[in-house]
C-alpha cells in the first residue's frame, strides 16, 4: 500500500459526541488520497468504541489511544505516526 498524500491529525480528548461531525467533514472532502489519524489524549468517554467502528468502515483511519498529556504532546504522537508527504490538523470541535 503506498503512503497517502495528505495526513490528517485530529487529536481528541473526551468529544466522543463531536468526533463524528468531525469525522464525516474529511469524508466529505472530493480528494481521496488522505489518512486520518485520530489521536486520543487518554479520553474516558466513547471515543475508543466510536473510533473502534470508524476504523472497521475505512482503512484510511487509524487511532491511537495515549495518557492524558495535553494538545502539544498529543499532536507531536500524531506527526510520528503520520505517512503522508504533507500533514494538516483538525480540531475535533
Amino acid at each position: 500500500m503506498k503512503n497517502p498524500f495528505f495526513s490528517i491529525i485530529l487529536a481528541t480528548y473526551n468529544r466522543a459526541h463531536l468526533l463524528p461531525r468531525a469525522i464525516a467533514s474529511v469524508f466529505s472532502q472530493d480528494y481521496a488520497d488522505w489518512e486520518l489519524l485520530v489521536v486520543d489524549d487518554g479520553s474516558v468517554d466513547a471515543t475508543e468504541s466510536l473510533m473502534r467502528d470508524c476504523q472497521n468502515q475505512d482503512p484510511r483511519v487509524r487511532y491511537l489511544k495515549k495518557s492524558h498529556s495535553g494538545l502539544a504532546k498529543t499532536r507531536n504522537a500524531g506527526l510520528s505516526e503520520a505517512k503522508g508527504s504533507y500533514v494538516t490538523f483538525l480540531d475535533s470541535d
